[in-house]
Formats: C-alpha cells, structure tokens, sequence
C-alpha cells in the first residue's frame, strides 16, 4: 500500500514516507508559546500607536495612522474627547486618508461618540478586520459639530491574527 498524501486545493499539505510524516510548513500557523513578542510578519504580530491632543474640527482629519503589511489583522481604535460645546464627535477606522465612512457603515469601522454635557466628555471604540494584500495604512478619522479647539486622546492598534 502507498504512503499516504493529504491535499487541499491540490497542494499537499500533509504526506508519509515509510515513518515519517511531513506537514506542509505554510498550512500550519503558531505565534510565538515563550512569552515573547511575536517577529515581524508572524501571526500574534502586535502594533500600537498612541494620539494625544489633537485638536478635532468641523471637517474629517487624521488624528493619526497605523501602517500594516500584508495579511490578516484585528484592528481597533479607541478614542477619549473632550468638547465642552459638542454634540457629538464622528470616528472612522479606514484606509483612506481624512474621509469619514458613510453612516450605513456605522458600527463597521466608524462610531458615534456621544457627548455627556454635564462633563462635556465621550469614549468610544472601534474594532474592524483587515484582510491586507498589500502594505495598508489605517487612518482614525474624526469629526465634531463643534468648531475647533477641542480635546481629543485616542490610540489605534492591531495584532496578526494569521
């Protein structure tokens, strides 16, 4: 009887030659198990900037970006404001620079911030999947009713998942 050979899609991922058995090295993906930070372009792959004092206006800016090279990644912001005269502060996770996704895309990559007038203060997250073919940069986004001049604290991050 002939050694075993296990394909998907046509290409072998698992395969025995008399006691040995052979795993194709690009099917199975491990992050690092030593406590360690994961390398550069391996799965658990960690990046994290951090804005503080920005200033948000009535017109879609950058408060600021995170680059990602290529593969699937978790990515999320998280945003503090401080607008004493605010309504409401818009937030958008996206790869296009200074542009606020649409509202239907609420809750996939933009968030309503609410304003609590007694504090004048809101908080709020966003948390996306990028699925990357190429280097991608992600911008955060924002947008207040308010004029300028007002307070904002934020930092976007995302991790490798494979």
């Amino acid at each position: 009887m002939p050694d075993p050979t296990f394909k998907i899609d046509g290409a072998t991922v698992l395969s025995k030659s008399g006691t040995t058995v052979s795993i194709d090295s690009g099917v199975v993906k491990t992050g690092v198990t030593d406590g360690s930070d994961a390398s550069a372009g391996k799965v658990g792959e960690y990046k994290f900037t951090e804005i503080s004092g920005a200033s948000v206006s009535n017109s879609a800016a950058n408060m600021g970006s995170l680059q990602l090279t290529a593969g699937d990644w978790d990515l999320g912001a998280h945003i503090v404001f401080n607008g004493a005269t605010a309504q409401y502060l818009f937030c958008s996770l996206t790869s296009t620079s200074a542009t606020q996704l649409s509202t239907d895309q609420q809750g996939v990559g933009r968030t309503h911030v609410p304003i609590i007038s007694s504090i004048g203060m809101g908080s709020g997250h966003i948390h996306i999947r990028a699925d990357l073919s190429s280097t991608t940069t992600y911008y955060l986004v924002a947008e207040t009713n308010s004029g300028t001049g007002n307070w904002f604290h934020g930092s976007i991050y995302a991790r490798r998942v494979r």
